[in-house]
């Protein structure tokens, strides 16, 4: 799993997700669509990794045992 800095494109998507997280406003559910090797699951494990990093920040530390 990489961090959001590692994930080329998707710059508008990133910055909404790292919002989300700093405000604490994240949505119920998010849809993940594209064409197939879009980086639709890398996109959406690094987001699910950073949701549950214990250090808070927006992004995923990659040491926390969640």
């Amino acid at each position: 799993m990489k961090s959001f800095d590692a994930i080329i494109g998707h710059k508008k998507i990133i910055s909404h997700f790292e919002e989300a997280i700093k405000t604490g406003k994240v949505s119920h559910s998010y849809i993940f669509t594209g064409r197939p090797g879009s980086g639709k699951k890398l996109l959406a494990g690094t987001f699910a990794a950073a949701l549950q990093c214990e250090s808070g920040e927006s992004e995923p530390c990659m040491t926390c045992d969640s």
